[in-house]
């Protein structure tokens, strides 16, 4: 009995080290996520979009949906730099729609409405998506700004 319980608990130890070693490595494939975001943040602050959205766009098919937000977000900023305004609309649209539950979600459909108000010339447009905001997300502080200006 002895010797089934200690090969067990040698079983068991291998395989939490599996976990232990998976995990580190999930951890690590995070952190250098978060510095390609953070990274991918600065290009668009110092004005470098098309690098951005290049980078961008080929970082998207193997991110995990956290990291797609961000870069979706990211990927709407740098369009809006190139003055792309349309597709930057759409770049911000994808988080309400595809990450509904992604914190930055209020920002980019606030983003977007503003978009279709002040570039695309669309008022009607941008209420709607502003409609949408208080609709979607009530309690968020885009919504409440929103709603104060109305």
């Amino acid at each position: 009995m002895q010797s089934g319980i200690s090969r067990l608990m040698g079983k068991l130890s291998g395989v939490m080290l599996m976990v232990v070693v998976l995990l580190a490595l999930a951890w690590q494939g995070v952190c250098r996520a978060d510095a390609s975001v953070a990274s991918l943040q600065k290009a668009v602050q110092a004005g470098h979009f098309a690098q951005a959205i290049k980078a961008v766009q080929a970082a998207l098919p193997s991110s995990p949906d956290a990291i797609a937000a961000q870069l979706y977000f990211i990927e709407a900023q740098a369009f809006t730099g190139e003055k792309m305004y349309a597709r930057a609309a759409l770049a911000y649209l994808r988080l309400p729609f595809t990450y509904p539950d992604d914190p930055m979600a209020p920002a980019a459909l606030l983003a977007a409405a503003n978009l279709e108000t002040n570039e695309l010339k669309d008022p009607a447009g941008g209420q709607r998506l502003k409609n949408l905001l208080l609709g979607m997300y009530p309690k968020s502080a885009q919504a409440k700004t929103v709603a104060k200006k109305h």
